[in-house]
């Protein structure tokens, strides 16, 4: 089971962090890269099946955005989306197994099961068996601090948030790396 949690700040930078903790067979183990990574000009967060982890860190290839999309929105439905699904099919009959948190240009958006596209407007967002703690917490520890919150403190909320859930939720456990997705200020045009 997993932990990933999201925390968006007022300048529209995207702090992503997970938990480590994988399940094989009856055996749990910790993973070393972790289930959020930079690709592309994305950050990525996994929520899944190890094999499905492994899959989409190592294997998919997020295709460039072309200028025949009119927002975001469309790019990620039809060309990365199209291209995971493509990718998954070459695979045979493997059908995601899991959920994919996805920090793109300043903004938060999560894949599902079904390959749908949700832009998550929540200053805080969690996927994961341990979705409802993490997020919990985390908005408690950022509610504290008030409007008094550097970069530093957004890193500190996502490791005792994921470390919070690990003590309170079966199957999530381990800290991984924190990434920043900075905010690029793009303006979609319809030319």
């Amino acid at each position: 089971m997993t932990a990933i949690l999201a925390i968006k700040d007022s300048a529209g930078n995207i702090y992503m962090g997970s938990d480590t903790q994988v399940t094989c067979g009856q055996k749990q183990d910790h993973i070393v890269d972790g289930k959020v990574f930079a690709k592309d000009e994305m950050v990525i967060g996994c929520a899944g099946e190890l094999k499905y982890i492994n899959y989409i860190q190592n294997r998919w290839f997020i295709p460039e955005r072309s200028r025949e999309y009119d927002c975001d929105m469309e790019y990620l439905c039809c060309s990365v989306v199209g291209s995971l699904e493509e990718s998954l099919s070459s695979l045979g009959e493997w059908k995601p197994k899991g959920i994919i948190l996805v920090a793109y240009r300043g903004e938060l958006y999560s894949i599902g099961y079904d390959l749908s596209v949700m832009h998550i407007h929540d200053e805080v967002y969690a996927e994961g068996n341990g979705h409802e703690v993490a997020k919990g917490y985390a908005q408690g520890l950022l509610d504290g601090l008030g409007d008094d919150v550097d970069s530093d403190d957004y890193e500190g909320i996502l490791h005792a948030a994921i470390r919070y859930t690990g003590d309170h939720v079966e199957g999530v456990g381990g800290i991984g790396p924190v990434l920043c997705m900075k905010t690029e200020i793009v303006e979609d045009t319809n030319d």
